[in-house]
């Protein structure tokens, strides 16, 4: 009785679900904070009820009612995790765009010209910094989900779609990084023809 009424109208103050059609904004926590709150009130309620398992609640399923406080929470657990690894990439390649732009603007480079883009600057986006930051990410989530779930085939589903989600971000992360690596080598590469081409003509009118 004690679980169930006062952990429930704990949770109805604190745990508020966000909705993934309207995302909360990175800069109030993103849903990385949802999540957050979700794995300490759930870990904190697993202790609540082993100690009043040790003290005895005669045929309460006690497992079984901690489990049914947060059933709706957890039916939607996948699609928080993914969409909230999804927010901090983008978050992560929002903020190196904008430092590309600033870095570009403050140099002068051709950049500047062009407009600043990722393509600017490729030797800020492809960093080893980056990729622990996103493996950072995905060993929470990890964690988080291994706490939540107890099933073997449901914690290995789930590590495995979360797993995913990593390699998929490396992956982009690495090609937009060698895209602008390529594009810029060609920039240098038309600007030393044009060098080039302008000190032939400038001897032959000189000669």
């Amino acid at each position: 009785r004690v679980l169930e009424q006062r952990v429930t109208a704990i949770l109805d103050k604190l745990l508020i679900r966000p909705s993934l059609a309207s995302l909360p904004p990175v800069e109030e926590g993103g849903l990385l904070h949802y999540l957050r709150v979700l794995s300490v009130a759930y870990d904190k309620t697993e202790e609540l009820a082993k100690e009043l398992q040790s003290i005895g609640c005669g045929d309460l399923d006690i497992e079984g009612l901690t489990e049914s406080i947060y059933v709706s929470h957890k039916d939607e657990y996948t699609e928080f995790e993914h969409a909230s690894l999804r927010q901090l990439y983008q978050s992560k390649m929002a903020e190196l765009r904008a430092e590309a732009k600033q870095q570009s603007e403050s140099t002068g480079s051709i950049g500047r010209a062009k407009g600043a883009s990722l393509n600017t600057s490729p030797q800020q986006l492809i960093s080893v910094t980056v990729v622990t930051e996103f493996v950072r990410w995905n060993e929470e989530a990890i964690s988080r989900c291994t706490l939540l779930f107890s099933q073997p085939t449901t914690v290995a589903a789930n590590v495995r779609s979360i797993f995913a989600c990593l390699l998929d971000q490396v992956s982009q992360y690495l090609t937009v990084g060698l895209d602008g690596a390529r594009e810029s080598l060609n920039e240098a590469a038309a600007m030393r023809d044009r060098y080039v081409i302008g000190t032939s003509v400038s001897r032959r009118v000189a000669a």
